[in-house]
């Protein structure tokens, strides 16, 4: 039974180990919210977590397509994801912490050239077609809307708005009927080649050639709104024959970012931030907008607060698997002593240790006095019985290595003198006590 149950104790020690090991080395999944699908930040989540299962990673992502952003920021806010890559305009749940920038992008704004509108204002009383991803917001306005409402609250005028297709065809129609004045779009710079073979499409086919507009307030429209940056659409970015646009234009940029919610890990965030920074040429390959990747802002006064995983790594904080784990060196051995004197015990309670027979050097003193004052020959053999089974167990453990050999010298002494005064006993016993 003994044995019983130490092959079971044993069994279930190598199960728990098994489980510990298996949970210290499972990667953690982190579900990432993006949408719509199709469009360059679901391509970047894509790539993302494609790079990090071929890396074998410790952390991996699972990708939850969404519509677009306001419902990437619902699934956030909810917990129902521990991720999301979002447009920041100052509706990030309080949840939401920086990761990393994706990218700052331009607002860019364009009117036919035979309407001689050259700067914002001078759109305050007409109609704006806003371009949006299919699906990327429920309100009217879309993505667009908080833009909208600082624009007018800057420039003090009504610019209405209407939704507008993304495809050429339909926005060659809409602006042939007379729908809107001017269109208005946030787009990468990576999407550049597309946006200018879409222009040239929509001038093919509505017969009116598109201009840029510059948006010249952007610097007080930026220290009002700090969600939003001055920035600038350089000379040829969307073109180079003709010159599109013709010089460089001043506008607003609108920053997109990988956040997390505050409550993942923050080792899981460090290790998530460190392997985005050192892989991004290689996720280039696959979503060129990686290319745009910056660290997000440290700074106590940034327009979305950074995660504390990702700010170890910015700062350069990361801890090293001493610094970790250092306090286990000095408590471990300790530890470890504590768990070895529970071991013997339990060894002992098993039977597999030192029986409860006393030692033959422990008991020379008692055997001598029983010889002594033996009164027959019974007597005598039920110590020559047990000085037998002492000898077989010192025989047994000399033969395992596990006597020393002062020891066995010293037991072959007690032996000798014990057999001695044996034999002298019976001798009297038999004889009578000599003279």
């Amino acid at each position: 039974m003994r044995r019983i149950l130490a092959v079971l104790c044993l069994s279930g020690l190598v199960g728990l180990a098994g489980f510990a090991w298996r949970y210290a080395t499972q990667p953690v999944v982190l579900t990432i919210a993006v949408g719509p699908p199709g469009f360059d930040d679901a391509e970047l989540a894509a790539a993302l977590a494609q790079a990090l299962g071929a890396a074998r990673s410790s952390v991996r992502l699972s990708i939850q397509s969404t519509t677009g952003q306001q419902e990437s920021l619902e699934m956030l806010k909810d917990g129902k994801v521990q991720l999301a890559i979002f447009r920041n305009e100052g509706d990030a749940p309080d949840n939401a912490r920086a990761v990393a920038l994706l990218h700052n992008d331009p607002v860019i704004v364009m009117a036919p050239k035979s309407a001689n509108i050259t700067e914002f204002y001078q759109l305050a009383n007409k109609t704006i077609g806003l371009v949006a991803a299919p699906g990327a917001a429920k309100a009217p306005g879309g993505v667009y809307k908080t833009l909208m409402d600082q624009l007018r609250t800057h420039y003090q005028g009504k610019f209405a708005t209407i939704a507008v297709s993304p495809v050429a065809a339909d926005i060659a129609a809409a602006l042939g009927a007379g729908k809107f004045d001017a269109l208005l779009f946030v787009a990468p710079t990576t999407r550049s080649a597309a946006i200018a073979h879409n222009k040239a499409l929509v001038r093919k086919m509505s017969g009116k050639s598109l201009a840029f507009i510059s948006i010249n307030d952007a610097e007080a429209i930026a220290a009002a709104a700090p969600v939003y940056e001055e920035g600038e659409v350089d000379e040829g970015a969307f073109g180079g024959k003709p010159l599109s646009p013709e010089e460089n234009v001043t506008t607003l940029l609108v920053a997109t970012y990988l956040v997390a919610d505050e409550n993942v890990r923050p080792q899981s965030i460090t290790e998530l931030t460190r392997f985005i920074f050192e892989n991004r040429p290689r996720l280039v390959a696959d979503a060129p907008v990686a290319a745009l990747i910056k660290a997000a802002s440290t700074d106590k006064d940034a327009a979305l607060a950074v995660h504390e995983g990702a700010k170890v790594f910015y700062d350069g904080d990361e801890q090293t698997l001493f610094d970790q784990y250092g306090d286990w060196l000095y408590a471990g051995p300790m530890v470890l002593g504590a768990l070895y004197s529970l071991l013997l015990a339990f060894r002992r309670m098993l039977g597999f240790g030192p029986t409860e027979e006393p030692q033959l050097l422990a008991s020379v003193r008692e055997t001598i006095e029983k010889i002594r004052k033996a009164s027959s020959t019974e007597e005598l053999d039920a110590i020559s019985a047990t000085v037998d089974v002492a000898v077989e167990r010192i025989s047994t453990e000399a033969v395992g290595g596990k006597l020393e050999e002062k020891s066995i010298g010293a037991n072959s002494l007690v032996l000798r003198h014990i057999d001695l005064l044996l034999r002298e006993k019976r001798a009297e016993l038999k004889n009578g006590p000599p003279a």
